[in-house]
């Protein structure tokens, strides 16, 4: 059976209007690295195998790669925004416990009160993390979610939807539905020291 929450959390997610058109915070070096461990929704932690969290990030979107793909949610719908997103330079990559992980097409960050950040983070496609998204339709709900709130010193928390739809509403909103009960809680984030070549 088809759960469909709307996401109030989201709507300072995906892509971010009116998020959108504020100021990035400046970008750190690159690449790095963000590790932690998932949570479900009622606070038991899933099995073992996919309870790990991992958030690598080569590079920053821009502010124009993202204003670009808000434009196209508004005027053409979500199909459009991931058709393009798919034909974008990927930014890093998303992992879940054991899998290959998904490639991240978009990841902005914001400046936070005392001196931390804000990481948002999103696939053009759902992660499969919970059993009963096996039978869902990728259409409808394409995008995974990311946000990270971390302090100074890149430790904190976060939040994960795993299967979210988008859409710009009459009224000029944007609308973001999960499926099934989320978001997930992301906690004990910590940056992980990158190996040098």
């Amino acid at each position: 059976m088809k759960v469909e929450r709307t996401i109030t959390l989201a709507t300072c997610l995906l892509l971010g209007m009116p998020l959108l058109s504020g100021a990035q915070g400046p970008a750190p070096e690159t690449p790095e690295r963000f590790i932690g461990h998932i949570i479900d929704s009622p606070g038991v932690v899933p099995r073992r195998t996919t309870s790990f969290f991992t958030l690598h990030i080569d590079r920053y979107s821009t502010r124009e790669e993202a204003q670009r793909l808000a434009g196209l949610l508004k005027e053409k719908g979500q199909d459009a925004v991931i058709d393009t997103m798919q034909d974008m330079k990927q930014k890093g990559w998303l992992r879940i416990g054991g899998s290959l992980g998904y490639h991240v097409a978009m990841i902005r960050i914001f400046p936070a009160p005392g001196g931390g950040r804000v990481i948002r983070a999103v696939t053009d496609r759902p992660i499969q993390f919970v059993e009963s998204m096996r039978g869902l339709r990728s259409r409808d709900y394409p995008f995974g979610i990311v946000e990270l709130k971390l302090d100074s010193e890149g430790k904190g928390t976060g939040a994960l939807i795993a299967a979210a739809s988008a859409e710009v509403t009459k009224e000029g909103a944007l609308e973001v539905k999960s499926y099934g009960t989320q978001p997930f809680r992301i906690v004990n984030v910590h940056p992980e020291e990158l190996k040098q070549d």
